[in-house]
């Protein structure tokens, strides 16, 4: 963002990656102080925009810094297959006793 009366725009260090340049100017972002606006979370959300890049531009911009993102909370785990087959029994290893599953019923028949 440019106001009135500022001093003039810094053009982006040529020591940034031609890749970085580009993605940024993809992204209307031309200068250091649009840069440093959008660091690090805006950047983050531009299309093409990784930590790589990130990592070029606190090399070049921000030598006194680097960003960690948060950690990702764990997903949750799959859940066991439930639609059990009629014919499907399980077995405690220990035991050997046959375990069924909750709310199977077993019907008999004469026969």
């Amino acid at each position: 963002m440019i106001i009135a009366g500022s001093p003039r725009p810094t053009p982006l260090p040529e020591k940034l990656s031609s890749r970085t340049r580009n993605t940024l100017a993809r992204s209307g972002i031309t200068t250091v102080e649009e840069v440093m606006d959008a660091y690090p979370i805006r950047l983050l959300k531009l299309p093409g925009f990784g930590m790589i890049a990130l990592r070029d531009i606190e090399a070049a911009l921000f030598p006194w810094q680097q960003y960690t993102p948060a950690r990702k909370k764990p997903g949750r785990k799959p859940r066991p297959p439930t639609g059990l087959a009629s014919h499907e029994l399980y077995f405690d290893a220990r035991s050997g006793a046959e375990l069924r599953p909750a709310g199977h019923q077993c019907q008999l028949t004469s026969g």
